[in-house]
């Protein structure tokens, strides 16, 4: 993304930082897991408060703004797309092709 749009590369970064920081997260574990997540809540909460749209107008090579908010899920928190990335990056998240492994048993 950043070789895409050099002009674009702080606001890439941003958004791939986070995608790191919650690598191996698991941001599901509720108050159990809060005192973990503390450290990173400052650099993720704005994330939170703009969503994919917005965050899409912020940008200003036209392809990955398109790219953005064509998305089916404009109106929610950026949050949830870099929530998402980072468990598919350690491959803990996807569709399976045929179902998973272990529903198919069933």
């Amino acid at each position: 993304m950043k070789e895409r749009s050099l002009i674009d590369s702080k606001l890439v970064e941003q958004f791939t930082n986070a995608i790191g920081k919650l690598r191996g997260k698991n941001v599901f574990d509720g108050i159990g897991g809060t005192p973990k997540m503390l450290p990173l809540m400052g650099s993720l909460m704005k994330f939170a408060k703009v969503n994919l749209k917005e965050h899409a107008q912020e940008l200003s090579d036209p392809f990955l703004r398109k790219a953005l908010h064509n998305s089916n899920m404009i109106e929610v928190p950026t949050l949830v797309p870099i929530i998402f990335l980072s468990k598919l990056s350690i491959g803990d998240a996807g569709w399976p092709l045929e179902f998973s492994g272990a529903f198919r048993q069933y």
